[in-house]
């Protein structure tokens, strides 16, 4: 039998806490309009498809988004370790002007250490492999439509490994991943892989962009 993997960015996140604008390496919970995306996502998956499990990255804006379509869909989400957006170490705990002022370099030029690696976090390498390793195994074990809810980065680097590219191909291509959007991917079985969809907000419509 198929696996439909129905890869789903989390809802719009709190974009300020304490008065400080947060960068995408906070882990912080949906905001009002994220949990209304949310509620509209999970009315698409209800009345679109037949959602048999339900994994979710640990971080809160994911999980909070992956509660909501749980209860809806009625299944239970499991939190997987892996789906998490890629591990911005040493700037978990900074706003994006303490980021900006403390590693110019990385905030302002996107360059990052000789070895690719974030300070204390990961590189986009390491994210692509942890990506690829975890959404396979899920892929592997569930067969029907499996939702998968986590974030941007991981979106990203999974659909370039669905695509057979490496992380170090050049020219590999880019995505457009919103807030709450589903991508739809599904291996046959024979290992046989269809791009369903990219990107659909459809749901969305009528809300903020």
């Amino acid at each position: 039998m198929a696996t439909d993997l129905i890869l789903v960015c989390h809802g719009q996140s709190v974009q300020k806490q304490n008065g400080k604008l947060l960068g995408w390496w906070a882990d912080v919970p949906l905001s009002p309009l994220g949990q209304r995306q949310a509620l509209l996502l999970g009315e698409r998956l209800q009345r679109d498809f037949d959602i048999g499990a339900l994994y979710t990255s640990p971080l809160i804006r994911a999980g909070e988004t992956a509660d909501i379509l749980g209860r809806m869909v009625r299944v239970t989400p499991v939190v997987e370790a892996g789906l998490r957006e890629l591990d911005g170490g040493a700037l978990a705990s900074l706003s994006y002007e303490e980021a900006r002022a403390r590693y110019p370099d990385l905030i302002v030029h996107g360059r990052v250490s000789s070895d690719g690696h974030l300070p204390g976090g990961e590189s986009y390498a390491d994210l692509h492999v942890r990506v690829e390793s975890v959404i396979g195994r899920i892929a592997s074990q569930d067969t029907g439509q499996v939702a998968v809810v986590t974030h941007g980065g991981p979106v990203v680097a999974y659909l370039r490994a669905f695509m057979s590219y490496m992380w170090e191909t050049r020219g590999k291509p880019r995505f457009i991943c919103d807030a709450a959007s589903i991508h739809h991917v599904r291996i046959g079985d024979g290992g046989e892989k269809t791009v369903v969809r990219l990107n659909d907000t459809a749901h969305l419509s009528g809300l903020p962009g």
